[in-house]
């Protein structure tokens, strides 16, 4: 907005009209992380007796612990997600199971001190959605819950149904009890025994929502959880900038009231490095630099920044730069006197460029600041050169 009156020197017996230059902002913001709710989320890991040929390498019980590792670094800075663990086979014990836990050290020790290769039976889907439910009942408002299931896929129980009659009970179930709950299903069975017949199954009941796992690998673990949490955490999908080795250049205009560097990290050990246009390395201790961090994020807003090419560089791994540039534009507002105006009074046009505050814009000699104006009398044009005062 336009700053307040300034007071101008002025002649003796003559009226003071001031121009003031204000300066309206235009900020360009990276877009904010759209995530509505914290995180509830319960791991159930299936222990039937089916997995010891389907998943021989224990590949599921890897992957559960990796996922307690990628849901403990995704925006718990911002949220306080809730990880459970349940263990199931022909029944869901209680003694094998750890309840929803805020993610901290000692929260992942009991989730990963639990996983661990067991022998259950047979497999009951049932009963572990069932003590999730329950689970989920006793638990806060207001949170987002999941369920991710780690099986080779196939139901059985002492009741020998059919595979459609097992599915068509599971089926029902979820459409009764978990229309608030998020289902998905990670598969795990190295020799093809049950998964490519019993995958249309769980495509219908998690709505499409089911992850083929053939081996722990990083990426691929990283692949399907980076897509569960950022649905579950209505984020869109993370396209991460292709930034070479020697860095990018972002061209930085003269007249800047302040520029933003927001970079979003896939990983906590990813590094950022930023470089001004004077070849200085940007520091958060600098006297011009606001900080701040997280695992995931870090801001660095630079106030007056000078002109010219600055680089920045992303190392150990992949991320996002957003820049926000706080534009200063000129409006011209006539502050004093007030119309009407005396005529025949001596008047005074005086004007300068200010900033929000009120305090005068420091001229960089390379690019020198230029004021017009025109004064239009009854029936007479006039215009005045530029004033360097």
């Amino acid at each position: 907005a336009p700053c307040g009156p300034q007071k101008y020197p002025k002649k003796r017996g003559s009226a003071e009209l001031g121009l003031v230059i204000g300066m309206p902002i235009s900020k360009i913001h990276a877009q904010p992380l759209e995530t509505p709710r914290p995180l509830d989320v319960f791991l159930l890991l299936d222990q039937s007796g089916s997995m010891r040929w389907t998943d021989p390498e224990n590949i599921r019980l890897e992957a559960a612990r990796y996922f307690t590792k990628y849901l403990a670094a995704f925006y718990t800075d911002i949220f306080d997600h809730h990880l459970g663990l349940i263990n199931f086979g022909t029944t869901a014990p209680v003694e094998a199971m750890v309840p929803l836990m805020p993610l901290d050290r000692q929260a992942i020790s009991s989730i990963e001190s639990k996983i661990v290769p067991l022998d259950l039976g047979d497999t009951s889907f049932i009963n572990a959605l069932q003590l999730a439910v329950q689970s989920f009942a006793s638990a806060e408002e207001g949170r987002e819950r999941a369920v991710v299931i780690f099986t080779d896929g196939e139901p059985d129980d002492p009741r020998k149904l059919s595979k459609e009659a097992y599915f068509k009970e599971i089926k029902e179930f979820v459409a009764k009890n978990m229309a608030e709950v998020s289902l998905y299903v990670v598969a795990v069975d190295v020799e093809g025994k049950y998964w490519p017949e019993d995958k249309q199954f769980w495509g219908e009941i998690t709505r499409g929502r089911i992850f083929g796992l053939p081996s722990v690998k990083e990426a691929e673990l990283d692949k399907i959880y980076s897509t569960i949490l950022l649905e579950l955490l209505r984020i869109p999908e993370l396209h991460w900038d292709e930034v070479p080795e020697e860095g990018l250049e972002v061209k930085i205009d003269p007249y800047l009231e302040k520029v933003t560097f927001s970079v979003l990290k896939e990983r906590a050990e990813v590094e950022f490095s930023l470089i001004r246009g004077d070849g200085e390395k940007v520091r958060p201790e600098d006297p011009d630099v606001a900080y701040s961090s997280g695992r995931l994020f870090e801001i660095y807003a630079i106030s007056e920044p000078a002109p010219g090419m600055w680089k920045y560089t992303i190392t150990k791994g992949r991320g996002r730069v957003e820049v926000g540039r706080a534009f200063i534009r000129v409006e011209a507002k006539l502050l004093q006197p007030l119309s009407p105006y005396p005529q025949g009074k001596t008047m005074e046009l005086l004007a300068s460029f200010r900033k929000r505050d009120g305090s005068p814009i420091k001229e960089l000699p390379a690019y020198p600041l230029w004021m017009g104006a025109r004064v239009i009398k009854p029936g007479v044009q006039k215009f005045l050169s530029s004033s360097r005062r």
